[in-house]
């Protein structure tokens, strides 16, 4: 029995070790530019603090769809974000770095009469080894500024 036992220990420690080598190769993918083109379906929450005084929240989810030129550019009009507040139009610029990093960037959303919305701004976007899936965060201080911070998560289509 305490052979079977530390034969388990032995696999799980071998497993674990091999999860951790694939994350830290993970890390070192190269990216380029022409790894954003394309359409990408996003998902997340958001939370935006609307009373900023009293710190009064209210969350709400996104289902977004950013269409990237080569140059990094999603544009209004076939970029768009359902919400359950309602349908936004947005535009915006990536730009990646080797790392697959990219660098924080601004967004603009747009009512569906055109009107512009309000400005966010993604603080952190990183894409996977596999160039098909992205997590970010943005709007770091929304308790000061009232704008909703949020949580994606993006796969390449």
């Amino acid at each position: 029995m305490r052979n079977n036992i530390t034969m388990q220990s032995s696999f799980c420690r071998l497993l674990l070790g091999g999860a951790l080598l694939s994350t830290s190769v993970s890390s070192h993918a190269t990216c380029s530019q022409a790894d954003l083109t394309g359409t990408w379906m996003v998902s997340g929450v958001s939370t935006v603090t609307y009373d900023v005084p009293s710190n009064a929240e209210a969350s709400f989810t996104n289902f977004c769809k950013l269409k990237v030129n080569s140059a990094g550019v999603f544009g209004k009009s076939g970029s768009s974000c359902q919400t359950s507040i309602g349908t936004a139009g947005i535009e915006g610029k990536m730009v990646i770095g080797k790392t697959c990093q990219v660098k924080a960037f601004s967004m603009k959303a747009f009512a569906p009469n055109g009107l512009e919305l309000y400005t966010f701004t993604v603080d952190y976007l990183s894409v996977d080894r596999s160039k098909g899936n992205f997590h970010a965060t943005g709007n770091k201080g929304s308790a000061t500024t009232g704008q909703p911070q949020f949580i994606w998560v993006g796969n390449k289509l």
